[in-house]
């Protein structure tokens, strides 16, 4: 049985990282290798490249806008994207206005655009 398991390395792209909370549990249960963070917080981008310094996560570059993040170079050596889109707007403690461009929750157009253009 042992023969059936893919052993392989995931490589992921990490979107609005933050700490990176997301990845470090997936890596609890999936072999994953960050391969780039998108961040545009200057303190969490602060946090990412201390942690990667401290080996706590994967060395990779840091893009600082989802909005021109360029995803040619990514296509097709890409397994995953992972992240939460910021949801204030939908949330159930938030205001409930619903996902429109121009507001934070507004990024889920972005996360689609990456989906469609990388293609994991």
């Amino acid at each position: 049985m042992k023969d059936n398991v893919d052993t392989r390395t995931l490589n992921t792209i990490s979107i609005c990282s933050g700490y990176e909370g997301i990845g470090l549990g997936l890596r609890e249960v999936v072999r994953t290798r960050i391969v780039c963070y998108v961040e545009i917080g200057v303190e969490a981008c602060e946090i990412l490249a201390r942690h990667m310094a401290e080996k706590a996560l994967d060395e990779a570059p840091v893009w600082t806008d989802l909005k021109t993040f360029d995803t040619e170079p990514w296509r097709g050596k890409v397994d995953m994207l992972t992240g939460g889109f910021p949801c204030q707007d939908i949330s159930h403690s938030g205001k409930r206005a619903g996902i429109s461009e121009g507001t934070r929750s507004g990024l889920f157009y972005e996360y689609a655009r990456l989906i469609s253009e990388i293609r994991p």
